[in-house]
């Protein structure tokens, strides 16, 4: 291995995440929203390359988005100097954080955009720092989510603002760079307001680094949950890490404010964890060969001569795949998502107010059903007002006078699980009957009237 870059390990994993994406074949949650979304420049191509090269070659191509999410981070840890073995830990312990979140939809997109800022800004070069803030742009423009982008541009002013006090360096070039930080984190602060085409001051999910999943009633998706899970497995062994080797090396005050910040995200809402891994897995990775590498070593090969034979094998991957599985020129139904659902109350005549047990289901209302269909909340929860919020936290907890504030709501569908107490309570009440359930025992229920 020695100063190469491209470990065996290292590309193994990429390739083999990349494979297991493909394998799996999974439509992302969010994805019907984001294909339905005009403003989602990333959505509306992503959502063209189905229709026109087939769903294997879309699918293809976000695997090797993942793939390439992993190598960037694995740069990231070679270019500190430490060697590929703990740049191939690097690409490993980020598999098992994301492995299980990847698939047909813009997160993959947006996970080789947050390794490749993290990269840039960790140059010596004063253009690579001033490049970051149009990726930044062009980040926000593909699918709206930037801001995290945004905060480690912000981090790596402060911390290098700390650095020069701790060192006490006042020295013309120090003082240089200092500025150009600074510059690069105010350039960039205009990204968090860019969704899209549009500019909007609303912000929910990876717009708001899914601290809008803390609302009452909204969607969040908690790390720790019952059972054995590799991602929060793999989360764990980080903060251990971590721990053990410390994050902080001299001159580098941004791992450690990335790490306070990254770690609370990533605990308040999973949805973040891909997002933290990428950045603080290099750090981590740095830290432990500190300990075990005397003499540390840069890549020889620059980034730049290694963008046409990564590009090559991205190539190569995408054709194999679109070769080797059938074209389907549809979208698979998410399987975590009630789409039948959605489908038979489109095909309705009459409005519809629906509420959903949980707001992300509601995601397939609101991409297909028609206009006089309309959720009360979906998983874009800070899009929600507060009674709208309101109403689904009373749903889910069942408060008294649940029942009474969905009539009042003009509430007349629910979606939740058919053995679910709510769904029991409904159709006792005599006001509600079933009238479908999906494979996954969820049941739609409309409203009725009055028992007789």
């Amino acid at each position: 291995m020695g100063t190469r870059f491209a470990s065996a390990l290292a590309a193994l994993a990429a390739l083999a995440v990349a494979a297991l994406v493909v394998a799996r074949g999974p439509v992302l949650p969010g994805a019907l929203l984001q294909f339905h979304d005009p403003r989602l420049l990333g959505g509306v191509v992503l959502h063209a390359l189905v229709h026109t090269a087939g769903f294997a070659f879309a699918l293809a191509l976000c695997a090797a988005f993942t793939g390439l999410a992993l190598l960037l981070a694995s740069r990231r840890t070679r270019e500190r100097g430490a060697p590929d073995t703990f740049a191939a830990l690097t690409a490993i312990v980020i598999a098992a954080c994301l492995f299980d979140r990847a698939g047909l939809g813009l997160q993959p997109i947006a996970w080789t955009f947050t390794a490749l800022v993290a990269l840039m800004l960790e140059w010596r070069e004063r253009r690579a720092w001033y490049a970051v803030v149009p990726v930044l742009y062009a980040w926000g423009l593909i699918d709206g989510a930037a801001t995290f982008g945004v905060l480690l541009a912000v981090v790596a002013a402060a911390g290098a603002t700390i650095d020069s006090r701790l060192l006490a360096d006042r020295s013309r070039q120090w003082s240089a760079r200092l500025r150009d930080r600074w510059i690069v984190a105010a350039a960039s602060i205009p990204v968090v307001f860019v969704h899209g085409t549009r500019l909007s001051a609303t912000f929910y999910g990876a717009r708001a680094l899914y601290l809008d999943g803390l609302l009452p009633g909204a969607e969040r998706l908690h790390l720790f949950t019952t059972g054995a899970h590799l991602p929060a497995i793999a989360f764990l062994t980080l903060v251990v890490l971590a721990a053990w080797y410390g994050v902080r090396r001299r001159h580098r005050a941004a791992d450690a404010l990335i790490f306070v910040i990254g770690v609370p995200l990533a605990v308040l809402d999973a949805r973040m964890l891909p997002f933290v891994a990428l950045v603080l897995a290099p750090v981590v990775a740095d830290a432990m060969a500190s300990y075990y590498v005397y003499r540390r070593t840069v890549p020889a090969a620059s980034f730049s001569a290694l963008v046409l034979p990564t590009l090559a094998a991205v190539a190569v991957f995408v054709i194999v795949v679109t070769v080797a599985e059938p074209r389907r020129f549809t979208l698979p139904d998410p399987p975590s998502l009630p789409v039948a659902l959605a489908k038979r109350l489109a095909g309705q005549s009459g409005r519809r107010r629906v509420v959903c047990a949980r707001p992300i289901w509601c995601d397939a209302v609101s991409a297909l059903a028609r206009g006089d269909v309309v959720a009360v909340m979906d998983g874009r929860s800070g899009r929600a007002a507060p009674p709208e919020r309101r109403i689904q936290a009373r749903f889910e907890g069942l408060r008294p006078g649940w029942q009474a504030a969905l009539q009042a709501a003009d509430v007349n569908a629910v979606i939740a699980p058919a053995d679910s107490p709510a769904t029991v309570l409904l159709r006792l009440s005599g006001r509600w009957r079933a009238v479908a359930t999906d494979q996954t025992h969820r049941m739609l229920l409309e409203y009725r009237g009055r028992a007789r």
